[in-house]
Order: C-alpha cells, then structure tokens, then sequence
C-alpha cells in the first residue's frame, strides 16, 4: 500500500469513531432499530448473522433485544476497524452471543453457500468496488428463506443535490473508504433476485447523505431461482386466504392506515409535488408486501381505484411488469395536516409521533386522492354525498371538510357535464349555520338585491366576485341537477364573517345550487 492510500485509510478509520460519525449513526437509529426487530422476530433460536462492512460495528446495539442465540459474524476489508468492532460487541457477548470479525471484501465472501439465516448491509454499497458482486455474494450465502437487511444512503432525487453529490464523489472516495456519494441502492436492490422485498426511502437532514434507502428483502425458500412472475404467482393464493377487506365510502377521497412501527417500515415511496402554488406530499410507490399494503383500507382504495383491484396491483408490482398510478398525497399524520409541507416535513412529524407513542403504539395516518374528490363528483347519484377534508381532526377541532350533496337528478336528456374552464348558469340559494348552531339563515350572496342567477367560469371566477367555494361542488354536474354545497368557515368567510351580510365569524354556509346550462347548452 502507498504511503498517501495509508494516510487516506487513516483519516477514513477516524472519521467513523468521530463525534459526527456517531450524530449520524444517531439520526439513521429510529430507521434502524424496527427494522432490526423485525428482523429479529423471524430468525430461528440459534442464528447465524452476517455484518457486511462491519467497520466499528454500530449495529451491535440494535441486536441487543434478540431471543435468538446469535452468531455474528462480521467483515470488512479494513483490518483497523476489528479493535473498536470488538469492543462494540461486548455488551452482544455478555449476552450468550457470540461475534467475530474477518479482513474480507463483500464481493469475495469466505463462506460456503447456504451458511448464514440473515445478512445486514448499512452504509456499504456505496463503498464496494462492484455493488453487483456484493449482493450477489450476499445472496449466494444466504440460506434459502434468507433475509437481508439493508439502510443505504443514495443518490438524491433533488437535481441540484445530485449534481453536488457527483461533482464531490472523486474527493468523498478518496477521503471516506471509497464512498460513493452518487450510487443508487434502490436499484441495485432490485436488479436482485428477491422472494420479496420491502424498500422505503427517507430524507434525513444530513448535508450529501441526507436521502436514505431501507428495509428487508427475503431469498425463496428453494435454492431454484424463481421468475418474478413466477414468485408472484405461488405468493398470490396465500394471500387470497385473507378476509375480504371492508369497503370504504365510495364518495370519500380520503382514508387512514394504523402504522405499527414495531412491525417495521410503512413500505412508502414519498415525494414532493406541486398542484397550482401549494407544496404536497405525493405517494409515489407503495411495496406490495408491507405494512401499507397490507392495510385493509388500502387495499380498499386500490379496488376502487385500479383496473383489476389490489390484486392486480400487487400482482403487477411484484412481477416488476409496471406501475401503477396511485394518486395519494399525505394529508395528515395523528391530526396534524400535511398538506402544508414537504417530504422532510412528513418524515419529521412521524419521527415526533412514533417517539411520542412509543414503538409498540400505532400512528393514523390520512392519505387523500388528489383527484379523488372530483372523480367522486363526477359520479354523484340522488342522495348521495362525495366529501373532502380542509383541515384534519385534532384534539382541539373536529374535522373539516366541504361535502356535496345531489338533491335533485340532472334532466333525462342532459349530456353536457360542467368542467374547469367551461361556462356555467346556475341559479342558487345561501344559507348559513351560526357557529353554535341552530337554523340556517338565509343570506344574499349575489351582491344583487336577491338575484340569485349568476353565469361564471367553472373554477376561473376571481375571488371577491362569487359566493366562496360554491363553484368545488360543482365539477361533474349536468344541466337540471341541484347539489347542495356546504362549505367550512375556513373556505368561506372565516373567522371575520361578514358584517355587511349579517354572517358572524366561524359560520357554515350552505348553498343549493341548480345547474341551468353548460356553455349555453341547457342539455
């Protein structure tokens, strides 16, 4: 070894026994230690276990609460680290397990196949010399059924960060162990041959390393390589086992999942997304065997949502034969809204939530279809109601929501449906229910002495000039249908009211709305 690769190696083994070092390792833990017990809970009573750049080994407390007699054993190509990773298994040892460490590279593993029940992978592949070869050594020493678990950092979704995280690469691998800043597990991971596999990303404040890869996937119990479409067809009869989920309202665009983070990752790809000038937090990808899946009110949304129902989606997601859209954004987590925030915002509130409750307490969280409540409008039969929320329950409110109700059918002939952008003539009532409720009261909304027709631009009316979010219910009417329109005070004349019409601040308003003619057309 050269003289400057020896002074590079030295400052790399520093770093990882640094106070940063250990500020990270702090950050990745509540990522950590459900996966681990997950892991944990599947193994047999007495496990082989195989730490992958096992470095100064700070896995070694996230197997601490094993029931499992294990036998860890530990790799990493730089022999400097075996003293601090030795010293980092004491309290493992004390316990009745037992750990040792060898001097080999991942992609040269120096054991027969079929030897360990579990491998873990943390802050590795961005280091190994060909990511490919790790993962195929790890799996060829897994026993079949074999898990491994994996927490990556990964190349960022964020162009700007990207293009950072390539431009610094050259200098990381010199001075961190060859590390690569610009590496994208997700695919690697998925370029494998897996029984499943269950992966989430995550955005951690960490300047570089912030974007974060994790979770578990399984070899088949046989040794034969399956086809994914294979895979996915012995797994698919064990599932049709289950009860039948419950069907959610179908005029709703929202529902919730309990998440049990002792039972490891929620299994959910998050992204931002803009709609018009507001930041949400969209569901880009959902694994089809984990704990989101799995949810009944989930799986619920997805038959109605997706050709073929959730079944199909699962089928197609584990064959990898295509995604689906899935038109989920976050709205919000244990009441507090998130639709006023970004990714990070959302991993943070879940993060306060989950250490709030504890690992063994389930946080609600409230996914809404971005397109939902117009779909659900568009499809409005007599009597029935479609909703959508505008602020979530919490422990000081009750929920919030605009709801549209059909009273009366559209004309038998009718066959044009108001849309953004179209002209509309409508004519209408206003009402409104005092905050502490009572009798509606009618108002004068048109600013006309009592002229209640009005012809505008469906979702195009500057504010000020229209009856407050009168026009949401409208989307999908056909001409003669009457929809009664009930808005939150957040969405109308909020706290302030207005004086000049006689509504007092926090007033509900109703509006009975007759559609007359789309673009001229009454039919």
């Amino acid at each position: 070894m050269s003289l400057s690769r020896r002074f590079f190696n030295g400052v790399f083994v520093s770093s990882l026994q640094s106070p940063s070092q250990a500020a990270y390792e702090n950050q990745l833990s509540p990522i950590k230690q459900p996966l681990f017990d997950e892991l944990l809970s599947t193994l047999p009573p007495a496990a082989q276990v195989l730490d992958v750049g096992t470095g100064t080994f700070p896995n070694a407390r996230f197997l601490l609460p094993s029931k499992s007699r294990l036998s860890i054993t530990g790799v990493d190509p730089e022999p400097a680290f075996s003293s601090a990773a030795l010293s980092a298994a004491a309290p493992l040892l004390s316990r009745g397990h037992s750990f040792s460490v060898l001097p080999a590279a991942a992609e040269a593993l120096p054991f027969p196949a079929d030897s360990f029940d579990a491998a873990l992978l943390t802050l590795t592949l961005c280091s190994v010399a060909s990511p490919a070869s790790a993962l195929s050594e790890i799996r060829r020493v897994l026993k079949p059924g074999g898990s491994l678990l994996f927490v990556e950092h990964s190349v960022s979704p964020d162009p700007a960060t990207k293009a950072a995280q390539t431009a610094l690469t050259p200098l990381q691998r010199l001075l961190a162990g060859n590390c690569h800043l610009d590496r994208d597990p997700r695919r690697l991971l998925e370029d494998q041959e897996w029984a499943s596999l269950s992966l989430a990303t995550v955005n951690l404040p960490v300047p570089l390393l912030g974007t974060t890869v994790y979770g578990l996937a399984t070899l088949p119990l046989s040794s034969v390589p399956l086809s994914p479409s294979r895979r996915a067809a012995l797994l698919l009869p064990l599932l049709s086992l289950l009860p039948a989920p419950p069907r959610a309202n179908a005029a709703s665009d929202e529902f919730s999942i309990k998440y049990d983070p002792s039972k490891g990752a929620l299994g959910m790809d998050l992204a931002d997304v803009t709609f018009a000038t507001a930041l949400r937090v969209q569901v880009l990808r959902v694994l089809p065997y984990s704990q989101a899946f799995d949810s009944q009110t989930f799986r619920a949304y997805l038959d109605r949502k997706v050709p073929g129902g959730a079944e199909e989606f699962r089928r197609l997601s584990a064959s990898r034969a295509g995604a689906m859209p899935l038109d989920l954004i976050v709205s919000s987590i244990n009441g507090i809204s998130t639709e006023r925030t970004n990714t990070n915002g959302v991993q943070q509130i879940l993060a306060s939530e989950i250490q709030k409750g504890g690992r063994g307490a389930a946080v609600s969280i409230v996914f809404k279809s971005s397109s939902g409540f117009n779909d659900a409008l568009a499809q409005l039969g007599g009597g029935e109601t479609a909703s959508t929320t505008v602020s979530p329950e919490s422990a000081t409110a009750p929920k919030k929501e605009i709801a549209v109700t059909q009273i009366a059918p559209p004309n038998p002939a009718a066959t044009s449906v108001a849309s953004p952008g179209d002209l509309l003539e409508i004519e209408y009532r206003a009402s409104f229910l005092p905050p502490g409720g009572g009798e509606l009261v009618p108002f004068d909304g048109s600013g006309r002495g009592g002229d209640t027709s009005v012809s505008f631009v469906l979702k195009k009316q500057p504010f000020g000039q229209f009856p407050p979010a009168m026009d949401v219910g409208l989307v999908g009417a056909r001409p003669g249908e009457q929809r009664r329109v009930r808005v939150p005070p957040e969405l109308g004349y909020g706290d302030a009211g207005f004086p000049k019409m006689g509504i007092p601040g926090g007033a509900q308003l109703e509006y009975d709305v007759k559609l007359l003619a789309v673009n001229g057309v009454f039919l």
